[in-house]
């Protein structure tokens, strides 16, 4: 008995204060509570006006909470891409591969290419051909191209 009219009191008293304060600021409207969550998304200040509508807050929260991921997001991408160095650019063509690169290492089999290479028309296959160095296997390929560097 005692609780039901504590809880009484207590929403007599929630809605008489939620009537004076529409009565003093009127009631928001969505649009207003859209308003306010593109303010502060964009940083500006809030009017002071809060609504007393649940779906609003929930409105409201949902906005705010998609700001945070969307711009913690955008600001780490952003860090990473200013932090990592500048990567050269790739050969895509066989011209853009022979002005790279001083030269070429095969494993043992890639002998056949060398000599179709070289006897090729075209100069820049024929100096890639020339580029191209026979290695005995991988490893000792690598080893040379680190130790030849």
């Amino acid at each position: 008995m005692f609780t039901s009219n504590l809880t009484h009191a207590w929403s007599c008293d929630l809605s008489d204060k939620t009537e004076r304060w529409q009565i003093r600021h009127g009631r928001l409207s969505t649009e207003a509570v859209l308003l306010e969550a593109v303010g502060s998304l964009l940083g500006q200040g809030h009017y002071g006006r809060i609504s007393s509508s649940s779906s609003n807050h929930i409105l409201a929260g949902c906005w705010l909470f998609f700001g945070v991921i969307i711009s913690t997001a955008y600001r780490g991408s952003l860090i990473a891409s200013l932090t990592l160095p500048r990567q050269p650019a790739r050969p895509e063509t066989v011209e853009d591969l022979v002005t790279s690169v001083e030269r070429v290492t095969y494993e043992s089999y890639g002998s056949s290419h060398k000599e179709f290479l070289l006897k090729s028309e075209s100069p820049t296959y024929q100096t890639l051909g020339d580029m191209i160095y026979i290695g005995v296997d991988i490893m000792d390929g690598l080893r040379d191209a680190l130790r030849k560097k």
